[in-house]
């Protein structure tokens, strides 16, 4: 209420111009989301299809595990892939660039990787607790990944 009376407006039932127009966004919109998520979780997806759902719940564990270096390799690549089109696209090389990338990859997961295979049990039963000590080989084999 003090924001609208600093602001000095009142909110106000939006006209059926806007009704519309936010419906026709939203039915792609939605849709696209849908799509979105389901191609996102597709690997739990079939997982628990094929396997069973404990597998897929020591397949989430060790996956959050290794969400470090996912995430430094995912924005290594967000910023590589314009560049390396913008490269290709004038005729320049492409290596130099390519090169760097893989090796700031490597920082975070060849440690990560060295790490799960010394210590991946321990790891995930300190984090996790004991009933999620199956993940430990699932941790290395992403972790490889």
């Amino acid at each position: 209420m003090v924001n609208f009376y600093i602001l000095g407006r009142v909110p106000a039932l939006p006209n059926w111009d806007t009704v519309r127009s936010v419906a026709k966004f939203a039915r792609y919109a939605i849709l696209t989301t849908i799509v979105g998520k389901t191609y996102g979780r597709l690997d739990s997806l079939l997982l628990g299809l094929v396997l069973t759902p404990a597998v897929v719940g020591e397949y989430e564990v060790a996956l959050k595990l290794t969400i470090p270096a996912i995430l430094v390799s995912n924005s290594i690549q967000q910023a590589l892939f314009p560049k390396v089109n913008n490269l290709h696209s004038r005729g320049e090389g492409i290596l130099a660039d390519v090169t760097n990338a893989k090796r700031f990859a490597s920082v975070l997961a060849v440690p990560l990787f060295f790490a799960a295979l010394a210590l991946s049990e321990r790891v995930v039963v300190t984090v996790y607790g004991p009933d999620y000590r199956g993940a430990a080989i699932l941790l290395v084999g992403l972790a490889l990944y």
